[in-house]
Protein backbone atom coordinates (compact mmCIF):
# COMPACT_ATOMS: atom_id res chain seq x y z
CA UNK A 1 0.00 0.00 0.00
CA UNK A 2 0.98 3.18 -1.08
CA UNK A 3 1.99 6.33 2.49
CA UNK A 4 -1.07 8.47 0.71
CA UNK A 5 -3.21 5.57 0.27
CA UNK A 6 -2.38 4.57 3.87
CA UNK A 7 -3.20 8.12 4.91
CA UNK A 8 -6.04 8.42 3.24
CA UNK A 9 -7.31 5.20 4.30
CA UNK A 10 -6.79 6.28 8.21
CA UNK A 11 -7.83 9.49 7.70
CA UNK A 12 -4.55 11.57 8.50
CA UNK A 13 -5.99 14.83 7.49
CA UNK A 14 -4.71 17.71 8.87
CA UNK A 15 -1.56 18.35 10.85
CA UNK A 16 -4.15 17.48 13.97
CA UNK A 17 -4.19 14.05 13.13
CA UNK A 18 -0.90 13.25 11.16
CA UNK A 19 0.09 9.45 10.90
CA UNK A 20 3.22 8.86 13.20
CA UNK A 21 6.05 7.68 11.28
CA UNK A 22 6.50 5.03 13.88
CA UNK A 23 2.80 4.00 13.18
CA UNK A 24 3.40 4.01 9.71
CA UNK A 25 6.72 1.46 10.13
CA UNK A 26 4.53 -0.79 12.10
CA UNK A 27 2.02 -0.98 9.54
CA UNK A 28 3.64 -1.01 6.36
CA UNK A 29 6.84 -3.31 7.80
CA UNK A 30 9.29 -0.25 6.25
CA UNK A 31 11.74 1.10 7.76
CA UNK A 32 11.67 4.48 8.80
CA UNK A 33 14.31 5.70 6.27
CA UNK A 34 12.23 3.23 3.47
CA UNK A 35 8.95 5.32 4.77
CA UNK A 36 11.23 8.64 4.26
CA UNK A 37 12.55 7.55 0.68
CA UNK A 38 8.66 6.46 -0.31
CA UNK A 39 7.01 9.35 0.72
CA UNK A 40 9.83 11.80 -1.70
CA UNK A 41 8.56 9.44 -4.39
CA UNK A 42 4.79 9.86 -3.63
CA UNK A 43 5.01 13.91 -3.45
CA UNK A 44 5.12 13.92 -6.77
CA UNK A 45 2.04 13.46 -7.74
CA UNK A 46 0.40 13.79 -3.87
CA UNK A 47 0.32 16.49 -1.26
CA UNK A 48 1.90 14.80 1.39
CA UNK A 49 2.81 16.86 4.75
CA UNK A 50 4.98 16.50 7.49
CA UNK A 51 5.22 17.28 11.11
CA UNK A 52 8.02 17.20 13.83
CA UNK A 53 5.63 17.59 16.38
CA UNK A 54 4.37 14.63 18.57
CA UNK A 55 6.75 12.34 17.13
CA UNK A 56 6.34 13.47 13.87
CA UNK A 57 4.44 12.19 11.33
CA UNK A 58 2.69 12.54 8.20
CA UNK A 59 -0.56 14.05 6.71
CA UNK A 60 -2.53 15.24 3.78
CA UNK A 61 -3.51 19.03 4.19
CA UNK A 62 -7.39 19.94 4.38
CA UNK A 63 -6.91 23.77 4.22
CA UNK A 64 -4.36 25.65 1.86
CA UNK A 65 -2.61 27.35 4.99
CA UNK A 66 -1.46 23.95 5.64
CA UNK A 67 0.28 23.53 2.61
CA UNK A 68 1.63 27.26 2.81
CA UNK A 69 3.32 25.98 6.17
CA UNK A 70 4.65 23.13 5.15
CA UNK A 71 6.12 25.20 1.88
CA UNK A 72 7.73 27.54 4.30
CA UNK A 73 9.21 24.93 6.36
CA UNK A 74 10.74 23.32 4.01
CA UNK A 75 11.72 26.84 2.06
CA UNK A 76 13.76 27.72 5.18
CA UNK A 77 15.42 24.04 5.33
CA UNK A 78 16.82 25.23 1.93
CA UNK A 79 17.99 28.22 2.88
CA UNK A 80 19.79 26.74 6.10
CA UNK A 81 21.53 24.11 3.40
CA UNK A 82 22.67 27.07 0.99
CA UNK A 83 24.52 28.37 3.88
CA UNK A 84 25.98 25.00 4.89
CA UNK A 85 26.87 24.66 1.17
CA UNK A 86 28.23 28.19 0.85
CA UNK A 87 31.05 27.47 3.92
CA UNK A 88 31.98 24.58 2.41
CA UNK A 89 31.88 25.94 -1.46
CA UNK A 90 34.55 28.18 -0.06
CA UNK A 91 36.68 26.01 2.30
CA UNK A 92 37.16 24.39 -1.23
CA UNK A 93 38.22 26.86 -3.13
CA UNK A 94 40.58 27.90 -0.60
CA UNK A 95 41.80 24.51 -0.32
CA UNK A 96 42.37 23.92 -3.94
CA UNK A 97 43.88 27.94 -4.37
CA UNK A 98 46.58 27.01 -2.24
CA UNK A 99 47.64 23.63 -3.46
CA UNK A 100 48.14 25.36 -6.93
Amino acid sequence: MKIHQLLKARHANGEQRAMRTKEIVAITGMTQREVTKAVQREREKHFICATMSNGGGYYRPVHISEIEHYKNVQEKRIAMHAISLRLARRFIRKRNSNLQ
